[in-house]
């Protein structure tokens, strides 16, 4: 793998191998960058009509206008290269990993053009026009991203939030650590970045967010932020929200990020951050485990975030079961769902089969790892049955 800093390296593999020589013997002078540049404009020119004449020509043009001590224009492009934003890039210097050709390690600098991309996070694919500047090292003349969301109907509705880019940020959906936990955004093409030069991991910004017709939150302007405080935003069961009539349905599954507090609901348009208070009513589906399908009755809450007024699962039917009921104390197993429970206890793990009479208290949803106290009895079917289960 190469390293394409300000330090010369081997060319190897070149075509029109009659140059090889004279092109090595530049490298005192010339990064690796300028060599390749060199190299292909070389190429193209050989292969004209005027042959090898235009070729040294092409070469010796670029080595006038690239020779340190001599009058050169820095913004001089020497490549466009396309590639991956590596770990450790920051707002003023970009990592950047090429298949094709390794690692670059290139400065951004305040007149750089990052008008056509914001979002500076390991893993995103960028496109930069690079050239030499007067301290030998490369820099970013512009940076252009990938795809972004089409816009979505937005309503009126504005509120601020604040905090720290995580890791997982991608171009089309900001990961946001506030002081009362992760919240999702989605970033439009509409989304307004004239406040910020680049957001990257771990970046303070301020987010003014407004519900999309897809239910989730979307970012309509992001702006530098200095101060190390952020947003509260409620997400614990005893605050409750009074959830509105007009709620917005989706379906997914959790994650194993979901609490009994916060459900992370990945749905066919990426993974949804959902609060849990007291006003959601889970009569129909508590269980937020991995795999166990379920649909939610979202909407906006005074506190930026998705709230559930309603989740829903696949629940059976009641069944006949006997009078005489036993208590079990243990832990959810993360392979539970809406129709079987399964309790890892001292003896071993027990399957309780979950249906429309079953109730829980002290809590609004169960993930995995939960501690739980179940009452269960045997039912016609020769399964046990939970008939109330209250969470430690």
């Amino acid at each position: 793998m190469n390293d394409h800093t300000n330090q010369g390296k081997e060319l190897t593999g070149m075509d029109g191998r009659k140059n090889t020589g004279f092109v090595k013997g530049l490298k005192s002078i010339l990064d690796l960058s300028d060599i390749v540049k060199i190299r292909d404009l070389t190429v193209a020119a050989s292969k004209s009509s005027a042959g090898t004449m235009a070729a040294l020509a092409v070469t010796f043009g670029i080595l006038l206008a690239l020779a340190p001590g001599m009058k050169a224009d820095a913004r001089t492009l020497l490549a466009t290269v396309q590639g991956t934003v590596s770990k450790g890039t920051t707002s003023e210097v970009l990592k950047l990993y090429s298949s094709s050709s390794g690692n670059y390690v290139i400065k951004i600098d305040n007149d750089t053009d990052t008008s056509r991309c914001k979002v500076l996070v390991p893993g995103k694919a960028v496109t930069v026009g690079i050239y030499r500047g007067d301290d030998a090292y490369l820099h970013a003349d512009n940076i252009v991203s990938g795809k972004v969301n089409g816009s979505v109907t937005i309503d009126s509705n504005r509120a601020t939030v604040t905090g720290k880019v995580m890791e997982a940020t991608t171009e089309e959906i900001l990961y946001l650590d506030t002081s009362s936990g992760e919240m999702h955004i989605k970033l439009d093409t509409t989304t307004d970045y004239s406040g910020i030069k680049l957001m990257t991991v771990g970046k303070q910004i301020s987010v003014v967010t407004s519900r999309g017709s897809d239910a989730y939150m979307h970012a309509i302007s992001i702006a530098e932020n200095s101060n190390d405080t952020t947003t509260t935003t409620s997400s614990s069961s005893s605050s409750s929200s009074s959830a509105p009539a007009n709620t917005t349905t989706v379906t997914g599954t959790p994650t194993d990020k979901s609490t009994s507090n916060v459900l992370y609901l990945n749905t066919s348009g990426g993974v949804m951050y959902l609060v849990v208070d007291s006003g959601t009513d889970t009569s129909g589906g508590f269980m937020f485990t991995p795999g166990n399908k379920v649909t939610a009755y979202v909407y906006r809450g005074d506190d930026a975030n998705m709230h559930a007024a309603k989740i829903v699962g696949t629940r059976a039917s009641g069944a006949t079961v006997g009078s005489s009921t036993m208590t079990f104390s243990g832990s959810v197993e993360g392979n539970s769902t809406e129709e079987i429970m399964y309790l890892n206890t001292s003896g071993g793990v027990m399957k309780f089969k979950l249906d429309s009479g079953t109730t829980l208290n002290n809590a609004k949803g169960l993930a995995k790892g939960r501690i739980v106290t179940v009452t269960g009895a045997v039912g016609s079917d020769e399964f046990w049955h939970a008939l109330t289960i209250t969470a430690k």
